[in-house]
């Protein structure tokens, strides 16, 4: 029971002191989310790519909530309106999951 507390507070120092987050199961390998759920757009790209998505939303600010299949949310910020619905259209996705833009 020691070595399991010890080895849960180490790992919990490692990420409090490098600032990266837990890699999530929902994600890709290598995948970085910042504190406040926020990838980058590089890396948004390998979510929609390689994740199971559940429903996306987008906002007329660029701005979009993915959630995956797991219920975990991240917000990210497209390069252009509905970057996001044309790569899930040509990976033919668009049709599997729920989606809304404001």
């Amino acid at each position: 029971m020691v070595q399991k507390c010890t080895l849960f507070l180490v790992g919990l120092l490692l990420i409090a002191t490098t600032g990266c987050t837990p890699a999530l199961p929902g994600l890709p390998e290598g995948i970085v989310v910042s504190e406040d759920s926020t990838l980058s757009w590089e890396d948004t790209l390998v979510v929609l790519e390689k994740s199971e998505i559940e429903f996306l939303t987008q906002f007329h600010n660029r701005t979009i909530w993915i959630t995956l299949k797991d219920g975990t949310r991240f917000k990210a910020t497209q390069p252009e309106i509905d970057e996001a619905f044309h790569i899930l259209k040509k990976s033919g996705k668009l049709n599997s999951i729920s989606w809304s833009t404001e």
